[in-house]
């Protein structure tokens, strides 16, 4: 019987992209399933312990070419209810140390104190291109920082998701923060966002948003946590100077403070689409 063509195999395989189990299951059948299984299987790479980072580096010491189907990086420090510091641990840069520096795609960190982040980790970190970063429910004190780890992304979409500052007053360094890549979206949502605060304190952002051409804020009041939605603003930048058609949606009774940061966000990238602002 003869064998099916590699781009039908391919194409099967590409079905339970999402079915773990079953991409395992395939891997060990037949040589002609392996390679196919394993751009999906080591896509995505989710490290919430010390434990697991060590292993994958172990791993991919062991067994180069796993580095090579690795287009994802999701970290969860917060495992079994205890704090898992893995951007500390020596494993980590390491790890980073393995990937092609053009390679990864996607970063995401969940419920991270930056204060904890090493030295040798930020600097692993900005030696990468990254096109997509999610920070989810991370605390930091200072957003320079913050900023310095994606200063190797040189265009990438950026979404800070419940970002909090460790202390008040929020932001304890407002220096103006150097120049980095290009923006193409921008989502910003949380308490009080100290992001927020920095940009309209400063009247400086990072990133370049010439190419801008999403913006997204959602801003949540910690007293009413419980309504979900303090102040809802979106909208999507114009890609010419013109950001007169802009569509913006803010409702009545929110704090004032919020409305404006969040307005005055949209104004400077409105105004300042030509420069670094």
């Amino acid at each position: 019987m003869p064998s099916l063509p590699q781009e039908l195999v391919d194409r099967i395989i590409d079905e339970a992209r999402d079915d773990i189990p079953t991409l395992r299951s395939c891997s060990l059948v037949s040589h002609a399933f392996l390679p196919r299984t394993r751009v999906h299987l080591f896509e995505t790479i989710d490290l919430s312990t010390i434990d697991e980072c060590q292993k994958f580096h172990a791993l991919c010491i062991t067994s180069p070419h796993v580095i090579t189907y690795v287009k994802n990086l999701d970290l969860c420090t917060l495992y079994g209810g205890r704090r898992e510091r893995i951007l500390e641990d020596p494993s980590f840069p390491a790890v980073m140390g393995l990937i092609p520096v053009c390679q990864l795609e996607r970063l995401k960190i969940n419920k991270y104190h930056w204060s904890e982040v090493s030295e040798s980790s930020k600097e692993a970190l900005s030696q990468h291109s990254f096109r997509s970063v999610v920070l989810d429910t991370n605390l930091l004190k200072d957003v320079d920082a913050l900023y310095t780890v994606f200063s190797g992304s040189t265009e990438f979409d950026l979404s800070f998701e419940g970002i909090i500052g460790e202390s008040s007053p929020f932001i304890t360094n407002m220096s103006p923060p150097a120049s980095g890549g290009w923006l193409v979206k921008l989502s910003l949502e949380g308490f009080c966002d100290p992001i927020l605060e920095s940009i309209i304190e400063t009247q400086t952002y990072p990133f370049s948003v010439n190419n801008l051409q999403s913006l997204s804020i959602i801003i949540e009041h910690q007293t009413t946590v419980a309504s979900q939605t303090n102040l809802r603003f979106t909208t999507s930048v114009p890609r010419t100077s013109e950001c007169g058609t802009s569509q913006e949606r803010l409702g009545g009774g929110y704090p004032p403070d919020f409305e404006y940061l969040a307005i005055a966000l949209y104004q400077c990238v409105a105004s300042g689409r030509r420069r670094y602002f």
